[in-house]
């Protein structure tokens, strides 16, 4: 990991080590639902990302795993990755209770460069909120080229990038460019799945182009399989949303913008 980014990490671990108990009791991850035997997967993951039978997984940013052990379910071999101790700490209760074979190491994402892993994967899989974390993609790319079999496939679903510059629904008017490779920072109290959580909450996050996106994985010896937009969240992550007919989630002011959006790659 480079130097200049190492307080910023040390900051948002601290956050997120904060943050992950009072999720793992929310309503909003349902964790007892998860072990009565739902999925954490929503349809477009399920839909665009479908033959994981007897595929080997890397889970980046996996929290407390509930959706690595998703794709344990669906039939995978599968290993999550975390930066938070109380995240994988969390992950490794769930693992005993579920009786699962799914691993966990608890590790930065660009750590991995240093061989943390001596093995590579056929699929390697990040979720909603994931990409607003890091700050160097082209770093990311590398590694993720690094640990993914020949042929294998990288899936990404994620917030858009349009939605940091409204402040995550927050604001109907732009308050953040949508080029700018500043950290942006935000300091408040509670988390999205409990606002009146007594915790304090310092983080540094980075928003990125669709632009820089793609021009990572382009760069880095990647094959753009597809790329997705959704104008839509299969979820009410943000209170500015409404429930569509479909079961979907859209912005109430701005229903044609593009709030999700997925990509897959694949190693050439």
């Amino acid at each position: 990991m480079k130097d200049e980014f190492r307080t910023y990490f040390d900051i948002n671990k601290d956050s997120w080590n904060k943050k992950s108990p009072v999720h793992f009791t929310s309503d909003f991850y349902n964790v007892t639902g998860f072990k009565s035997g739902d999925l954490s997967l929503y349809h477009i993951e399920l839909e665009e990302l479908k033959e994981v039978q007897g595929q080997s997984i890397l889970h980046l940013q996996s929290h407390f795993g509930l959706d690595t052990f998703s794709w344990e379910r669906l039939g995978a071999k599968a290993v999550g990755i975390d930066f938070s101790e109380k995240s994988i700490e969390l992950a490794e209760v769930l693992k005993v209770e579920l009786g699962s074979n799914a691993r966990f190491l608890c590790v930065n994402l660009y750590d991995l460069n240093e061989n943390i892993l001596d093995e590579q994967f056929d699929v390697i899989y990040s979720s909603y909120g994931a990409i607003t974390w890091l700050p160097d993609l082209d770093e990311w790319a590398k590694i993720i080229f690094k640990y993914l079999k020949p042929g294998g496939i990288f899936y990404l679903v994620d917030f858009h990038p349009l939605l940091i510059c409204f402040n995550h629904l927050e604001s109907p008017h732009i308050t953040t460019p949508y080029f700018t490779s500043k950290p942006i920072r935000k300091s408040y109290q509670g988390t999205y799945t409990n606002p009146d959580a007594a915790i304090d909450i310092i983080e540094y996050t980075w928003n990125h182009s669709i632009s820089e996106i793609l021009s990572s994985f382009v760069q880095n010896g990647f094959r753009i399989d597809f790329f997705h937009e959704f104008p839509y969240i299969p979820f009410k992550c943000f209170p500015n949303l409404e429930r569509t007919p479909d079961g979907n989630y859209q912005m109430k002011d701005q229903p044609d913008i593009p709030l999700a959006f997925s990509l897959q790659t694949s190693k050439k």
